[in-house]
């Protein structure tokens, strides 16, 4: 029975098993490219944030010390709990695969025990290895765990992977966690633990042999293994590879599985030479750089230093003498073949009749190409990436090969260039071959049976009528062709190849006998019909020697897997001959054609299995390789905006724009006709780089499919947003200068403004010659760049905070600069800047110019909002004020957050608090009533809720307040730009959030007791008002005094109106009201206090309260105003009374604006405060 079939219990499980690994290596690759870089503690700021948070294994040596020491600190707890909800599921799935390992072999164990114990019928380990395909899959076994071992130590260092896993055991929970298997914590922690430090110039004493022991598998599988890959050809690669010469290229897939195994059998490496000199003389005879998986490398020098019989047998290789010997070899066949397959895949050299005519020949120098250029590419590649940078005997010995080879990248890529070209030819005329093979087949049995009838009715009895035939007839001859041309149509394409070509070339040599020997050279018909019958008979040769092994052959001679990521060395040769000539993209097709062949070896045993991961395994080597793809082609986009870089010089500041009118006599002036020639060849060689993609043809790279105008535009965005973002950091930075106005960030978005009109008008004037949507790109790639970085601020203020769509991409990345001052994005250099113009400190703002003012007596405007505003929206657009909206909003969350988190540490800090507040709600109520002695009276409160009223809170209550006055102004501006640019649009977004909210209200005013219908309930939830919503804010329809930013716990909730109170009694002798401006503003400028922010703090916080607790609020104040005027009307004389009759102005001022915010209708606010009182005081 067939150890792969189905039935076979035996074969498939050790085949799952094998396919698990390629799918575990492929997992592991996949998220060593998404580890959290804070995990690396790499810089000196990323160890003091997060040093005493992510942990090592020492963790678990005292867990609850550890625990309780991040509880205590407020520092610390935001910190991990940022960690937590920023990277639990990245963590989630590093576990699992870290799992996978260990639970991978334990399954080997059990499998191997299994068939040791018998428990496979009529299986055992010897039959296992005796069956062909029984012995790949036991040697892959071993194999592809020593590979995961090594690449998880490459890709996550030790110390990494112990954080990685001591932070997903602190914050996984329950539903986060795989169900129970066969592996815990302790057992993964047991085998991925730190192997030690290792420096570029040591490794630790007995690695990674100790490293391969912690899960021990039985020594007799073990020494079985390395056995048979040591005399084997496991995979008969002797016959693809038949020459002698090419032995360590035939066994160099079974020499990379035999470095890793002879890990878990050190003592061959350490002491048993002569083993090492069989691998040496079999294996690495010529050669000592190794690529174990997918382009993994090693060097042999540096890797088999420790082991003193390994060094000692490769020593023989590692000869002066043969190093140069070799070398020398290989350079002149560098020379040779790069000239004989140059020849071949030249235009028109490589026909049908000469694959099929010298198909061996073909092969053999296919063949030899491929070794020389795997030597080649493995030997001279630098030692940071092949092995051995910190190794002396490494680089003494890549020195003599590069001088001995006279090593350039460009030669061994020509030779690369050439021998992908002619593979690629080769293997579309043999699949056209193979594909016709029966149609063409019996075409040319149709001409020989035709021809040899021909020939017989030549030599028939009729031929004597015939005179001027001037053949004989022949009897025999006659029937000889008869029979003949009958044993032809009797020849099956299906028999034995071998035997059909030997009948057929019988047949061939007897007509060319007849043809001697029988004198037909009086008859030109009769040659001629021998000759095409010859011909046809010499076509069902070639034909029947046509097989699909040949293409097995072919794709195992052209695999290039041991330069998945040498080949990178060469992307600048690449990108050289590219923009040299833009039709070299077509050429390099084939060699990135012949990279994918490389994503076979670790697909075949997955698919074998029919494995669901094979979708996922090859998807993901298939966007790697797309990826390197797009990284050599994106010259093309970077030639092209260069050359856009001086159409947009040309445009700006060469070529006058044309008068809808011109005289006849200036024409000549404003033709410009140099500029213009200029502007022409330079739009020319774009359309020349743009047509060279798309010569390209569809491409199929594993499973995704590379369309030359996707690639095209995918390239053309990318090196766009990396452009238009480099323009838009570079110019958005300002230098903060003390009591510096906004003169500044008004000069530096005019600049941007400026360049990005530029660069987009000349970006739509191309489009036409590169076939894109040049505006439609334009627009789509800002608004990505400003989502993305506002998404990046953003991030940093609320961890939790889910992305945007379309915010990044693979293919189309957005580029990040370097932090300064604390922001990582120009969307927060921007903020910062406004903000600082705009400090409640040192600014005031004016509700009724709209105009912020410093606090000087002369009161200098600083900020016109609606001109910055404007020149805002010129530079960066509607995305940008949408953006920025974004930022402030989510600054707002954060500063409610930091408010009511105060005002929870001051009521814990003084408990009595929590006590005292419900006594003077109780002695405020009701709030109609008049306070006797208010003076008093409230001064006394004011000093037991000192703590309330702190610095601390009433900053954070004037910097929401200035949030929300920025966020108004930006609502404004994008609710005009609306109206005017999409008044449609505006219209029925006004309408339609009119009807939701009208759908709100009847649905809560409606009675079910009372038999009313009930209406349905818009949720948050629902998709609609979702989209809504965004809508909304993008077009300035949504009122940031109304949003509900944060939600206070219900003790906060019963004392905050009274709070409120607190702090606005406190600030009044602060403040007075400034006709000038028509705000409440500072008293002293040292003060540091705007009423306006203030004022619309205090409406914000209110909003976040039910309606009765605003309203409570209001009627407090009220409360206080009434209390003072009614004392004061009783002690008029007083001159102290006259002063606290100035806090009551200051407070119905106060009083109107949080009426007019929040808002109250006139008959509310005349409820609170009659207008007697209020005319009253406004005299």
């Amino acid at each position: 029975m067939d150890f792969l079939a189905e039935n076979n219990v035996c074969g498939q499980t050790l085949l799952r098993l094998v396919a698990r690994g390629n799918s575990i290596i492929a997992e592991l690759k996949r998220l060593a490219a998404v580890i959290p870089p804070v995990f690396k503690l790499k810089s000196r700021s990323e160890q003091q944030i997060y040093g005493e948070v992510l942990v090592d294994f020492a963790f678990f040596q005292n867990p609850e010390t550890f625990t309780k020491k991040i509880e205590n600190s407020e520092s610390l707890s935001s910190c991990d709990n940022g960690i937590r909800e920023r990277h639990l599921s990245v963590l989630c799935r590093v576990y699992a695969v870290f799992e996978s390992i260990h639970r991978y072999a334990a399954h080997l164990n059990t499998f191997l025990s299994e068939l040791s114990d018998g428990s496979f019928l009529h299986t055992s380990t010897d039959m296992v290895f005796a069956d062909h395909d029984g012995k790949q899959l036991m040697c892959e076994s071993l194999y592809l765990y020593g590979v995961m071992l090594l690449l998880l130590d490459r890709l996550y260092p030790g110390p990494t992977r112990e954080r990685l896993i001591v932070a997903y055991h602190r914050h996984a929970g329950m539903a986060d966690r795989p169900a129970a298997g066969d592996t815990n914590v302790d057992d993964v922690c047991q085998l991925l633990r730190s192997t030690g430090p290792k420096t570029a110039a040591k490794r630790p004493q007995g690695y990674p042999e100790d490293y391969f022991k912690r899960i021990e598998l039985p020594s007799g599988f073990r020494d079985q293994v390395v056995g048979h890959l040591r005399t084997d050809d496991i995979y008969n690669q002797v016959s693809v590879y038949p020459s002698p010469e090419h032995r360590a290229a035939a066994f160099s897939n079974q020499a990379a599985m035999l470095y890793v195994c002879l890990y878990f059998t050190p003592q061959v490496l350490h002491s048993q030479t002569h083993k090492m000199r069989e691998i040496v003389d079999r294996f690495f005879p010529d050669n000592w750089v190794v690529s174990y998986y997918m382009g993994s490398t090693v060097n042999l020098i540096e890797a088999w230093e420790p082991y003193k019989a390994a060094k000692q047998a490769l020593n023989n290789t590692l000869e002066a003498s043969n190093v140069r010997q070799v070398a020398a070899s290989q350079a002149i066949k560098l020379k040779t073949l790069t000239q004989q397959s140059m020849q071949l895949e030249s235009q028109g050299a490589l026909t049908e009749a000469k694959v099929l005519g010298s198909s061996g020949s073909l092969f053999r120098l296919l063949r030899e190409c491929n070794v020389t250029l795997r030597w080649l590419v493995l030997h001279c590649a630098a030692l940071d990436e092949a092995g051995g940078a910190s190794n002396k005997r490494c680089r003494a010995a890549r020195d003599v090969v590069v001088a001995e080879v006279h090593y350039t990248p460009d030669a061994v890529f020509a030779l690369l260039l050439h021998t992908a070209g002619l593979e690629l030819k080769v293997t579309q005329i043999y699949k056209k071959i193979l594909q016709e093979k029966s149609s063409r087949w019996q075409e040319q049995q149709d001409i020989a049976h035709a021809r040899l009838l021909e020939l017989a009715e030549v030599f028939g009895s009729e031929a004597s009528s015939r005179p001027l035939a001037r053949v004989r007839p022949n009897a025999r001859l006659h029937q000889w062709f008869t029979d003949t041309a009958m044993q032809v149509t009797s020849i099956d394409i299906e028999e034995d190849h071998q035997a059909t070509a030997r009948k057929i070339v019988q047949m061939m040599n007897a007509l060319n006998q007849v043809k001697e020997y029988h004198d037909l050279s009086s008859c030109g018909g009769a040659v001629q019909a021998v000759e095409e019958a010859v011909a046809a008979l010499q076509a069902l040769v070639r034909l029947a020697n046509a097989e699909d092994s040949d293409m097995v052959i072919l794709a195992t001679v052209a695999d290039l897997s041991y330069a998945w990521t040498l080949v990178d060395q060469y992307t600048s040769v690449m990108q050289k001959s590219i923009k040299q000539d833009a039709g070299e993209v077509v050429r390099l097709r084939a060699v990135f054609l012949k990279l994918s062949s490389g994503l076979e070896l670790p697909l075949l045993r997955i698919t074998q299995a029919r494995s669901q991961d094979v979708m996922s395994v090859s998807s993901f080597y298939s966007r790697q390789l797309v990826a390197y793809i797009r990284r050599v082609l994106q010259i093309i986009p970077e030639t092209m905006f260069s050359l856009l870089g001086s159409i947009v010089e040309l445009q700006t500041n060469h070529l006058n724009d044309l008068p809808t009118r011109l005289d006849k006599d200036k024409i000549k002036d404003f033709a410009q006709l140099p500029q213009r020639y200029k502007l022409c060849s330079l739009c020319h060689s774009v359309g020349v780089l743009a047509e060279g993609v798309r010569q390209m043809g569809l491409t199929l790279v594993g499973v995704l499919e590379l369309q030359p105008r996707q690639l095209l535009e995918d390239g053309v965005r990318r090196e766009l947003v990396h452009r238009v973002a480099t323009i838009i950091d570079k110019n958005i930075r300002f230098t903060a200068k003390k009591g510096s106005g906004s003169s500044e960030l008004m000069e530096r978005l005019s600049e941007v403004a400026r360049l990005l009109r530029g660069f987009r008008s000349s970006f739509e004037y191309i489009q036409d010659y590169i076939n894109l949507y040049a505006l439609k790109i334009w627009h789509e790639e800002l608004t990505r760049i400003i989502a993305a970085n506002v998404q990046q601020e953003c991030s940093q203020l609320l961890p939790g905070l889910a992305s945007s769509e379309n915010e990044d991409s693979c293919a189309v990345p957005i580029p990040f600069f370097p932090d300064t001052d604390g922001h990582s994005t120009f969307v927060g250099r921007l903020a910062a800047e406004m903000l600082r113009l705009t400090d409640p400190k040192t600014s005031t703002y004016a509700m009724v110019r709209g105009a912020w003012y410093d606090n000087t007596r002369q009161h200098n405007q600083l900020v016109d909002a609606s001109l910055l505003l404007a020149k805002m929206e010129e530079a960066i657009t509607i995305a940008g004020l949408a953006g920025l909206d974004k930022l402030l909003a989510c600054t707002t969350v954060t500063t409610l957050r930091e408010l009511l988190r105060l005002l929870e540490s001051a009521c814990s800090i003084e408990p009595a608090l929590m006590e005292l507040l419900p006594v003077i709600a109780a002695q405020l109520t009701p709030n109609t009533a008049i306070i006797g002695d208010p003076e008093k009276q409230y001064s006394a409160w004011l000093s037991y809720t000192a703590r309330l009223c702190s610095p601390a809170i009433v900053d954070c209550l004037q910097r929401i307040g200035q949030l929300q006055l920025l966020r108004l102004h930006a609502a404004h501006r994008l609710d005009a730009a609306c109206s005017f640019q999409a008044n449609y649009l505006h219209q029925a977004l006004q309408a339609l959030n009119i009807s939701l909210l009208n759908d709100v209200r009847e649905h809560d005013d409606a009675s079910p007791a009372a038999g009313e219908r009930q209406h349905p309930d818009p949720s948050p939830d629902n998709p609609l008002t979702t989209q809504l919503t965004a809508l909304l804010e993008w077009t300035g329809l949504s009122n940031p005094l109304h949003r509900i930013y944060v939600t206070p716990s219900q003790d906060l909730v019963r004392i905050l109106p009274h709070v409120l109170l607190f702090i606005i009694i406190s600030l009044l002798p602060k403040l007075q009201y400034l006709p000038k401006l028509g705000s409440l503003v500072c008293v002293k400028a040292s003060d540091g206090l705007d009423g306006s922010c203030v004022c619309v703090g205090v409406v914000t916080v209110l909003k976040q309260l039910p309606v009765a607790s605003s309203t409570a609020c209001l009627s407090l104040l009220a409360q206080y105003i009434a209390s003072h005027t009614a004392h004061a009307s009783k002690n008029s004389s007083s001159s102290e009374v006259a002063a606290v009759h100035q806090d009551a102005i200051t407070a119905t001022t106060m009083l109107q604006q949080l009426a007019q915010l929040l808002p109250l209708s006139p008959q509310q606010l005349h409820a609170l405060l009659p207008g007697g009182l209020a005319t009253t005081h406004r005299a």
